[in-house]
């Protein structure tokens, strides 16, 4: 697969549980469309990567573009092969960076990586991703620590109980496509 194809695989994912408009009070993302929140709208449109002039006037290509710039190209996962890269690509735009690097270094722990588990994204994170990014464990754990950070969300704050049951659908989604390969 080429670079491009992986991409528009792993956005094509992405966008099947990141549509439309949101906004909930409970959702600590606030106003979201597209899944783009309205503070990296706010932040795309001041790096001139969007031209909406509002979050609610954002385009899906826009969404796209924000994806591919902010997501996908700043944590370097066309370097990934596919299932490692699609797990990382769906964990950032759910969950964050802190949600990316507690996911990614809970998994390279597991695979023997030398790491410290401080949930923030950094070199030795990212370099860590890379040496195990061919080991066939690393996408399902991943996944399995995914699951448990949902977990602690609810365990944390009982609000938010109310997204357990997609998170968990998305997560088996997930699951099933990273399998099925």
């Amino acid at each position: 697969m080429t670079p491009q194809e992986q991409w528009e695989k792993c956005l094509k994912f992405v966008s099947k549980w990141e549509g439309g408009w949101s906004d909930d009070k409970y959702d600590k993302g606030g106003k979201t469309k597209y899944g783009i929140t309205e503070a990296v709208y706010k932040d795309a449109r001041a790096k001139l990567i969007v031209r909406a002039s509002s979050i609610e006037a954002l385009t899906k290509a826009e969404a796209d573009k924000i994806y591919r710039m902010k997501y996908y190209d700043a944590y370097m996962l066309s370097a990934l092969p596919y299932k490692a890269a699609l797990v990382c690509f769906d964990t950032v735009v759910n969950m964050g960076s802190g949600g990316l690097a507690d996911v990614v270094q809970w998994a390279c722990i597991k695979l023997g990586a030398s790491l410290k588990w401080d949930k923030l994204w950094g070199p030795l994170t990212q370099s860590a991703l890379i040496v195990k990014m061919e080991n066939p464990q690393l996408p399902a754990l991943m996944i399995e620590a995914r699951r448990a950070r949902y977990e602690r969300i609810v365990k944390n704050n009982p609000v938010q109980r109310r997204f357990i049951r997609g998170w968990m659908n998305r997560v088996i989604d997930l699951e099933k496509e990273v399998v099925k390969l």
